[in-house]
């Protein structure tokens, strides 16, 4: 920091969005063909399809994603400077385009009037909706989406022996000097009932609800846990997501001060 206090910004986007080595695994090389034709579903509604070759071309070679933003609105400050960060880093490497990931495992307001639900605008913050706060503290935003019974992430939590090396190497993240970056207020996926999110543990097999006789139960099997995520009662918590995102297809995620911490221990 001391040896690069007076550089401008522009150079430090222009270093984030730095070439990344390509996949070099089967799984890796897999995981990353799966984003890049779902980054082509999404190029498809706003660009031409020779834009579209273009925009794909220069992700590989610089495979970058603005994971940061919350699903705010874009005149929200932090939200607006983040998304200029990634286009500076875009126009200080010459490139048609930047990559945003928008989704969130947030409520709609997560501490003291901040969140989806409100826009900060310098002096005062604005309640979107109208909804008092202790419905907007319970409310998230939850899109199904495309599930594989036979992908890598199936077999690393179905399958016992890999599961068990992973939970071991997550306790060990989190009793490390870093451990409480680590975001691991649920297992494996947050659960999701009457409109609120739920914290979910794995028992005999389950995924349920602590302390709930009466609340979510559903079986740590592949056919449940595909059907849960279609039916938008079981969300992937964070750990899950950069997974899929980032670690697997070797994408470089810029997000906020606490992402910082807790995706290197997701590496590790």
């Amino acid at each position: 920091i001391e040896q690069n206090w007076n550089a401008p910004v522009s150079d430090y986007a222009r270093h984030l969005w730095r070439p990344v080595a390509r996949p070099a695994s089967g799984p890796a090389i897999a995981a990353r063909s799966i984003l890049r034709d779902v980054l082509r579903q999404r190029l498809g509604v706003i660009m031409q399809p020779e834009e579209i070759g273009k925009a794909l071309e220069e992700f590989e070679q610089r495979p970058v994603i603005q994971s940061g933003l919350h699903c705010l609105l874009l005149m929200d400050r932090i939200t607006f400077d983040a998304l200029l960060l990634a286009w500076l880093g875009a126009v200080e490497n010459g490139l048609s385009a930047f990559v945003n990931f928008m989704g969130t495992t947030m409520t709609m307001e997560t501490i003291g009037r901040e969140g989806p639900g409100w826009l900060d605008v310098g002096d005062d913050k604005v309640n979107l909706f109208g909804m008092g706060r202790h419905k907007l503290c319970r409310k998230s935003a939850c899109v199904a989406g495309p599930v594989s019974l036979n992908s890598l992430l199936s077999r690393l939590l179905i399958e016992p022996a890999r599961r068990q090396r992973l939970e071991r190497a997550l306790q060990e993240a989190a009793s490390g000097p870093f451990g409480r970056f680590l975001p691991n207020a649920t297992d494996y996926f947050w659960g999701i009932r009457e409109e609120r999110v739920r914290k979910l543990v794995l028992e005999d097999g389950q995924l349920i609800e602590p302390d709930r006789p009466h609340g979510l139960s559903i079986p740590f099997e592949r056919p449940h846990l595909r059907q849960a995520l279609l039916d938008g009662v079981l969300l992937p918590n964070l750990f899950l997501m950069f997974l899929v995102l980032a670690i697997l297809p070797r994408v470089r995620v810029v997000g906020g001060l606490r992402q910082i911490g807790y995706v290197a221990l997701f590496h590790s």
